[in-house]
């Protein structure tokens, strides 16, 4: 959805450029870091209900305009065999979609005590019986709802929180997205070739690691049958957590109503544990994509995956 922003910001620009008041330099991906920097600095004037309201509109923006994301997300829905109208349940995906960038936009610091008084939490014994074992968390969700918001919810239990996050471009994205995060308690750990070694650290000082686990960035995941098809898994959730002996769980953060918010921890995986680490790993794998398939299956009108995730495709 960043990309779809500057897409349509681009097809604006394109449309009126003698109405572009842009004097500086256009390039090396700075002005895209100030313009979302602008954006929260507006966004943060709206009421919580004005930030659902207008996520909402975004959302069917990029619905009529994005062409081959609709095709994507439809095509997601049908694969999964997905009862209901397709169209309708696509529309409300990229609404959601719209409302997970302008609640990022809104959310700073002083934003924590409403969204923690405006969230509700099912099975939080499951999580906090998990940090007493001592051996770190890691809480592993699709992106569904506000993955974001879910990572700094994970900040109320008095342990440091970790996220890996795919290194976007521009470089001034992923530093936007970088200091929103921090700013909401949240440790960024980028996706390259330090990030294992970080994570495990993490985890061995009894942290807590929030990570997205249905669709493979690296392009080196594990094909596995999910949502109707042969997906590809990322593999890392599942290695960290056996390596590290850290306690592995499904959670998420979806919105309930504008401004309202409910987060879920589920049971801890139940892992297989033999001499055969690769086996270990496919099977548990295995189970943490059916696991994840569930969480999906009944909220998937707040889905927010716009990219085929066919194994090769992602």
């Amino acid at each position: 959805m960043g990309q779809a922003i500057m897409d349509e910001y681009e097809k604006l620009v394109r449309q009126a450029p003698e109405q572009w008041y842009m004097f500086r330099r256009f390039g090396g991906g700075v002005n895209v870091g100030i313009l979302f920097s602008i954006i929260s600095l507006l966004v943060r004037r709206l009421s919580w209900p004005g930030v659902d309201y207008v996520g909402a509109l975004l959302g069917q923006l990029a619905f009529r305009l994005q062409d081959q994301k609709r095709s994507v997300v439809l095509s997601n829905l049908a694969h999964a065999q997905i009862t209901g109208d397709h169209q309708t349940i696509a529309k409300k995906i990229f609404e959601n979609y719209g409302r997970y960038y302008l609640e990022l936009f809104k959310m700073n610091p002083g934003q924590k005590p409403y969204f923690f008084a405006h969230l509700t939490i099912d099975g939080k014994s499951h999580f906090e019986k998990a940090l007493v074992a001592g051996k770190g968390v890691v809480i592993v969700s699709p992106h569904l709802g506000n993955w974001d918001l879910a990572g700094c919810g994970l900040t109320q239990f008095n342990a440091p929180v970790a996220a890996v996050a795919e290194e976007l471009a521009p470089a001034s994205l992923f530093r936007w997205f970088t200091r929103v995060r921090k700013n909401l308690g949240v440790q960024v750990v980028g996706l390259n070739l330090q990030a294992g070694k970080l994570c495990l650290r993490h985890l061995k000082n009894k942290g807590i690691l929030a990570l997205v686990g249905d669709r493979d960035i690296q392009g080196n995941g594990i094909p596995l049958p999910f949502m109707g098809q042969i997906a590809s898994i990322p593999k890392g959730p599942m290695q960290l957590a056996m390596r590290s002996g850290a306690t592995i769980m499904v959670g998420f953060c979806i919105r309930t109503g504008p401004g309202q918010f409910k987060g879920k921890f589920y049971p801890p995986l139940k892992l297989k544990k033999t001499n055969d680490f690769d086996d270990d790993l496919f099977f548990n794998t295995k189970e943490l994509a059916a696991a994840l398939e569930t969480v999906i299956r009944e909220n998937i009108d707040q889905w927010c995956m716009l990219q085929e995730i066919r194994h090769g495709k992602s």
